[in-house]
């Protein structure tokens, strides 16, 4: 990041203007990577290797935890427990889906 502030810092400064211009510009457009959102029945993409890996382990050896990471985490604010309880609930309506096709 110091290197970039070097760099802008031997920018002439027409050349910082216009970089300050259009970077005023580019934030005024708003986000501009935003992902559609697909169809659920248009969810249907190749697996991974590794995604395939991990249901060559589940056939081999089904319920087995193979890929369980455990983690904890302490949260340095406030949880929002109805946002967290929306997320998940977001996550089975995914999942489940794809759980009973198996």
């Amino acid at each position: 990041m110091a290197d970039v502030a070097g760099q802008i810092a031997r920018l002439s400064p027409e050349k910082r203007e216009l970089l300050l211009r259009r970077l005023k510009e580019r934030s005024a457009v708003g986000p501009r990577d935003e992902i559609p959102v697909q169809p659920r029945s248009a969810l249907a993409f190749p697996v991974s290797y590794a995604q395939e890996r991990l249901w060559f382990l589940d056939q081999l050896s089904p319920h087995n935890p193979f890929y369980n990471i455990p983690l904890a985490l302490r949260l340095s604010m406030p949880l929002n427990v109805g946002v967290l309880e929306g997320a998940l609930n977001e996550l089975v309506a995914r999942v489940l889906p794809l759980a009973k096709r198996r």
